[in-house]
């Protein structure tokens, strides 16, 4: 009786235990859209690719407004609010504070659509601190302001950079990156050449579609 009881017990202790590290591995899995609370105080675990999930998080959370732009980076909005009212007849517009995904548009090859996916989820995290948009809605120049703390963040400000920089100059846009160093009227210039730039090869595109 002892003796076949026993390998019954070692077979039922061992898919207990693998029972116990498969819920444990599903548990600690953040995949994509999955995160675990680290609130203070054993906050329940919340799946955040769950609605309901996210409304708890806001609710627990406490929400107040603040300002989208820091103080450095006002100076350099300002600054670009004199220049593209100084070009009316284009009708600039400005954004801050944009989502790579909200403007840069992704596609895989025929075969291989969902590498136009893969590519959208590695930029729509990214945030582009300013993009100028012509009077037709189109992207025309994208401007990134490194303020003094941006590169005391290391290796990862750098390579997030490298995204925004890659993917920027796939799709055609020009981008404009203004250090904290720089003074008023070099970034200014920047700014005017990038627009001169665009306006150009748009005007370009304009006269060739009515030349055909």
């Amino acid at each position: 009786m002892t003796s076949g009881l026993l390998p019954a017990l070692i077979v039922f202790g061992i898919f207990a235990v693998l029972g116990a590290l498969i819920r444990k591995r599903r548990r600690g899995s953040s995949g994509w859209n999955r995160a675990k609370s680290t609130r203070r105080g054993g906050a329940p675990y919340l799946d955040l690719s769950d609605h309901g999930d996210q409304l708890k998080a806001v609710e627990a959370a406490i929400l107040k407004p603040k300002k989208p732009v820091n103080s450095e980076a006002s100076r350099v909005l300002i600054q670009l609010e004199e220049i593209t009212r100084q070009r009316p007849a284009r009708r600039y517009r400005i954004f801050a504070e944009m989502s790579l995904g909200a403007f840069v548009a992704t596609e895989g090859p025929r075969d291989r659509k969902e590498i136009g996916y893969l590519a959208w989820r590695a930029i729509s995290a990214k945030r582009l601190d300013f993009l100028i948009i012509d009077g037709r809605g189109y992207p025309a120049v994208a401007i990134e302001y490194h303020g003094t703390g941006h590169h005391q963040e290391g290796g990862q400000a750098a390579a997030r950079d490298a995204v925004k920089r890659r993917a920027l100059e796939k799709a055609g846009i020009e981008l404009v990156e203004i250090q904290a160093s720089y003074d008023t009227h070099q970034s200014r210039l920047m700014v005017e050449h990038a627009l001169d730039r665009y306006e150009r090869r748009a005007d370009g595109t304009s006269a060739l579609c009515a030349a055909t």
